[in-house]
């Protein structure tokens, strides 16, 4: 295999030293052996080391099990990949175009429906209430990632089977895998036995190194979109029963048919992949039913990331080389690590490599040595200055107090200059121009000679709130002639910033897509602002913090 638990210590060290995460465990499966590895605590209050007893809630991985129970569905035909939800779920009625889409739509993410609702907490409330949404795009052209299409597909095998999906799923899934230990229902009754998820102390503003961690959120969840809460041994029989092909200990827990089926029929489109951290390059990423289907060097790789409140998590099974890795944590969902954290150990046990990510690799405020990022910048919101230490890091000066910026794994930076702390930064090159944003401002390397024209939406921009406990805030404001939104943080927040585009019915439309479903209301104006946001039925108030 090329790794042994010891190999792990220095990556998972520098994770727990760098990024917003507690502690977790890594499950790696060969043909020949499995290794399980825990790192870190499993209780930020007490520092108790994380258990390989422990539950820990996999999110979206569960989409993965309600796929195979339809599949199984349709292997003893009581429905087919082109039934019509309608027909199924009567009682449900699907907003605009999405009133045609089929079981097939809802697997692939393509049945033009939002992306979730946050509203409400219960499964039939919340495809009860996506009569209120929109659905403009016909089904199957788009893919577009959708919790709310596996609720449905939960409700679908309630229906079927006359059963809970909780039930159904242990009895059809859970059970013949030999998951003992998993739940396909997480209640009150099951907290004590789940490692504490864990969230950062301010959801308000971008995380850096050293910020304080404190429990999460506690939630009971039950719906097809993300409902199992697993353990590291019940996870690496998971992966050998996908690397078998649906089959484990000779015993097949969905028929050839369907899991040929399952890998086999897939979306237009996929999700998208972490580009940084060391990971085999994957040549298309298309999502099959319930899974997501990556075509890398050498051969087939099935993958599925998993966040909820308080834990994330990351699966992949490299069909060819037999090799298969989970890594579970109780970091909140919205969090990238598990997935840099299994990527790169599926990269380092390939053919010619063996070194892990170095703990300074792992490191936020180490660059790479970018000059563009460096220099002064300026525009009406006044003048920032970026620089490179000795060390490497990357240091923002305004106003004569500086602070270093951190790299997110993404398209976004945070700053510990407490006048840039509450929102991203972001960088782009515009020509030969470089651009640093920050909620409102924008800053350039040259100052263009004409700037966009202004859209006036004063009474829009500001700071909203709800109780959701997946999208708890975000904020709202101008910048170069756009109505934009951002979060800081949140499992089902946005992971860069969002236009808001205006609609004729006096709505937003999320994005400018105008094949995205996302739709934005705003309340009535009081002395100058607007005293509510809506999105997708989940309303949001304005918040007197900034």
């Amino acid at each position: 295999m090329g790794i042994d638990t010891s190999a792990l210590d220095p990556l998972l060290d520098g994770v727990l030293r760098h990024w917003p995460i507690g502690g977790g465990v890594v499950v790696i499966v060969t043909p020949d052996d499995d290794v399980i590895r825990p790192f870190g605590s499993s209780d930020p209050r007490t520092g108790t080391p994380v258990s390989v007893s422990e539950r820990f809630e996999i999110g979206s991985i569960s989409k993965i099990f309600t796929s195979l129970l339809i599949n199984q569905l349709i292997d003893e035909g009581r429905l087919s990949l082109d039934s019509p939800v309608a027909d199924l779920l009567p009682t449900f009625t699907l907003p605009g175009s999405a009133s045609r889409a089929t079981v097939r739509h809802l697997l692939h993410h393509t049945a033009g429906l939002i992306s979730g609702s946050d509203a409400v907490p219960d499964a039939l409330a919340q495809c009860w209430s996506l009569r209120d949404t929109s659905a403009i795009t016909a089904p199957g052209e788009f893919f577009h990632y959708s919790n709310v299409g596996f609720i449905l597909l939960g409700c679908i095998v309630e229906e079927l089977t006359e059963s809970t999906l909780a039930r159904a799923m242990d009895e059809r899934v859970l059970r013949p895998v030999g998951m003992r230990d998993s739940l396909a229902e997480v209640t009150h009754g099951d907290r004590g036995s789940l490692a504490i998820g864990q969230a950062p102390l301010r959801d308000d503003a971008p995380w850096i190194p050293g910020d304080p961690l404190v429990p999460a959120t506690w939630l009971e969840v039950a719906a097809g979109d993300g409902n199992v809460a697993s353990t590291a041994q019940d996870m690496a029989r998971f992966l050998r029963m996908l690397l078998g092909a649906g089959s484990l200990d000779g015993r097949a827990v969905v028929s050839p048919e369907s899991f040929a089926r399952v890998v086999g029929t897939l979306a237009p489109g996929g999700e998208d992949t972490l580009t940084v951290g060391r990971h085999r390059p994957v040549r298309s990423s298309r999502y099959g039913l319930g899974i997501n289907v990556e075509q890398i060097s050498g051969g087939t790789v099935l993958t599925h990331g998993g966040g909820m409140v308080g834990y994330a998590s990351f699966l992949l099974a490299d069909l060819a080389s037999g090799m298969g890795v989970a890594v579970l944590t109780n970091a909140n969902g919205d969090t990238p690590i598990a997935e840099l954290i299994a990527r790169d150990v599926h990269a380092s046990c390939g053919p010619g490599d063996s070194a892990l990510l170095a703990p300074r690799q792992l490191d936020p405020s180490v660059w790479p040595g970018d000059p563009e990022l460096a220099g002064r910048f300026s525009s009406s919101h006044g003048e920032i200055e970026l620089g490179y230490t000795p060390h490497r890091e990357l240091v923002l000066s305004s106003g004569g107090t500086s602070g270093r910026v951190f790299w997110t794994l993404g398209n976004r930076f945070a700053c510990e200059h407490p006048d840039f702390r509450l929102s991203h930064l972001g960088f782009e090159r515009r020509g030969g121009v470089g651009v640093w944003t920050c909620g409102p401002r924008v800053f350039y390397s040259e100052v263009p000679v004409e700037v966009p024209d202004r859209v006036e939406f004063g009474p829009l921009a500001g700071h909203y709130r709800s109780y959701s406990p997946w999208f708890t805030n975000f904020r709202v404001f101008q910048r170069e002639g756009k109505l934009l939104m951002a979060a800081a943080s949140g499992v089902e927040a946005p992971s860069e910033e969002v236009s808001l585009i205006p609609l004729e019915d006096g709505t937003f439309r999320c994005g400018d897509d105008p094949r995205l479903a996302e739709r934005m209301r705003f309340g009535p104006v009081v002395d100058g602002t607007a005293i509510w946001a809506e999105k997708d039925g989940c309303r949001y108030s304005r918040t007197f913090t900034p």
